[in-house]
């Protein structure tokens, strides 16, 4: 008779035997200082049913482990806080406390998600982009007390950037002292260019440049001094027309166009007369030649 056979005996169970086995076992998972010299050994006279045996025991106790766990961490959440407590805790009572810290502001976190946290007093302010810019804006710092003068930080460069109105005749005078300097530059530019020596050295584009640069000076401060003398004038016609009146009357723009042609042409010399003369015959001799039915 073989060995197996000689080893079963009447009213005892295989599968008990490999049940207290595995009791055995798992009894002593905790003490690893024993399972490092005998776990090899144990483990080559078990079969493989028993160690599947095993492992769905070991995985059930983990389960139940982490249940417990959460069991606890509910209940510290609802609990009042403990009271504190004057001894020193071990090293493994605070690793507890920090783990269920941890948990719990896990649990806050997934109960109040929108939950917005508090602004620090010193964060910058926020603007919604949204929200749109006006073109006008206070700038902080540039504000001028109601002592200094509002218009110590004027400038008419920037005028139109701000949308405020333009008036020509005040700013007229107050920069009317830049005519000296246009004079000074167009004077300056003249006697360049009568310098043969200066002239012979320049390239053509930049003479060229120059030459156009003289011009349009000349004109512009022409067209001041004109525009300068056409608001004396009707300046005086109004002021000589409500000399005896109370209401004060202002012309229009056709009535001042009118007097200023009027005194234009009581002060030019006969010849400039003739010219004007001349020249507004030619004017409405064209339009009556228009009229004619040859020329249609």
């Amino acid at each position: 008779m073989s060995y197996y056979f000689k080893n079963i005996k009447a009213g005892v169970d295989s599968e008990s035997e490999e049940e207290q086995d595995l009791e055995k076992l798992l009894k002593r998972k905790d003490d690893r200082s024993d399972i490092d010299g005998s776990s090899d050994d144990e483990l080559k006279t078990l079969s493989f049913g028993s160690l599947k045996k095993a492992d769905a025991l070991m995985d059930e106790q983990d389960e139940e482990e982490r249940r417990n766990q959460k069991k606890s961490i509910k209940s510290s959440m609802h609990a009042s806080p403990p009271e504190p407590q004057i001894a020193a805790e071990s090293e493994s009572e605070l690793s507890d406390s920090s783990n269920s810290e941890f948990f719990e502001e896990e649990e806050e976190n997934l109960h109040n998600p929108n939950k917005k946290k508090k602004r620090s007093k010193h964060a910058p302010s926020e603007q919604s982009s949204k929200k749109r810019v006006p073109k006008v804006r206070q700038i902080p710092g540039l504000s001028v007390s109601k002592n200094q003068n509002p218009n110590l930080y004027q400038d008419i460069r920037f005028d139109k950037s701000t949308g405020g109105p333009t008036d020509s005749t005040v700013i007229r005078r107050r920069y009317g002292f830049l005519d000296q300097y246009r004079q000074n530059e167009i004077e300056q530019m003249e006697s360049l260019l009568k310098d043969r020596k200066y002239v012979s050295k320049l390239p053509q584009h930049e003479l060229e440049e120059m030459e156009q640069k003289l011009r349009s000076t000349k004109s512009r401060l022409q067209t001041m001094k004109n525009k300068d003398l056409e608001r004396q004038v009707v300046r005086d016609y109004e002021k000589q027309l409500n000399k005896n009146h109370k209401n004060k009357y202002h012309l229009k723009q056709s009535e001042k166009r009118k007097v200023v042609q009027k005194w234009k042409f009581d002060h030019m010399k006969a010849k400039q007369r003739e010219k004007v003369m001349e020249r507004k015959r030619k004017k409405r001799l064209g339009k009556e030649f228009r009229q004619f039915e040859f020329h249609k």
